[in-house]
């Protein structure tokens, strides 16, 4: 094999990068964000309630229990600088038994920020009342069944529901912490049938 002068290997490496801003040849991609994975889906899930057992109109706590005892799909924000998202998206189920399963839609998620992932039985809730501004207020059981096995008692607050019963917005509290620490406000939606 014959050695090429030096003006040779020049005049070849000056073609390569002349073809190469040309769009010609191999090109190099370097991937340095890991591509996305697909969105969860948002859209929202049938409500599922039994329009049988909806109480009266003018009954306000009866309507707010009723009409949270649905499937819910939407998003959690946290208080500023929480980690790891400032924004993440959920799914929760609240029953008329006051039982509940919420999961996060992101991996590495818990959907009240606390807690375990999984369903577990300790998972309980309660409205607990109506205030005179109208939004509700009531209490939500988290369990730490995959950690250290406790149940703590949050709160529920500012609890508002749309005339239609499909628009949920409330806030949680850690208030077994002791601290004054901001809500995760939720925004969820379900689909009447």
């Amino acid at each position: 094999m014959a050695l090429l002068s030096l003006s040779a290997r020049f005049a070849c490496i000056a073609l390569s990068t002349a073809l190469v801003s040309l769009g010609c040849g191999g090109k190099v991609v370097i991937d340095r964000e890991p591509s996305a994975e697909e969105p969860p889906d948002l859209t929202p899930p049938p409500c599922g309630r039994d329009p049988l057992t909806a109480p009266p109109p003018d009954d306000a706590i009866g309507r707010l229990r009723y009409g949270f005892a649905s499937q819910w799909r939407g998003m959690a924000t946290t208080p500023p600088g929480w980690v790891p998202y400032d924004e993440y998206p959920v799914e929760i189920a609240f029953d008329a038994l006051g039982r509940y399963e919420a999961k996060c839609l992101f991996d590495e998620c818990v959907a009240f920020y606390y807690g375990t992932p999984s369903p577990v039985p300790d998972q309980t809730y309660e409205i607990a009342g109506v205030l005179d501004d109208g939004t509700g207020v009531g209490k939500i059981r988290i369990s730490f069944a995959s950690t250290s096995g406790s149940v703590e008692t949050g709160g529920l607050a500012e609890i508002r529901m749309s005339e239609e019963l499909e628009h949920l917005t409330f806030a949680f509290l850690p208030s077994w912490s002791g601290k004054k620490i901001e809500p995760v406000r939720y925004d969820l939606r379900c689909v009447s049938e």
